[in-house]
């Protein structure tokens, strides 16, 4: 019988809600109970570029859901500010 290893190496890039999502790192935490993963992130939201942010979840189901919520933050800066001015908020 052969084992199959999938292996993905950071940097990755993902599309989630028309935003550009890059994942830089992952870094597994380990408690007695159970794993959590320390991810890296960065988006891109049309023009708007966020900083880099951590997020720290269970599993990949997680991750995303805490991705499309913090993509929907920008969402709405962009909708709210416009994106000069959204762009400029979020950069600084």
């Amino acid at each position: 019988m052969i084992n199959t290893i999938k292996i993905t190496v950071p940097p990755v890039v993902t599309k989630i809600d028309d935003c550009y999502v890059y994942i830089y790192e992952v870094i597994p935490l380990k408690t007695p109970k159970d794993t959590f993963y320390y991810v890296v992130t960065q988006a891109f939201c049309g023009n708007i570029k966020s900083k880099k942010f951590p997020i720290i979840c269970k599993d990949e189901k997680e991750l995303k859901m805490k991705l499309e919520i913090e993509l929907s933050k920008l969402k709405m800066l962009r909708l709210t500010l416009g994106d000069a001015l959204a762009r400029e908020v979020v950069e600084t």
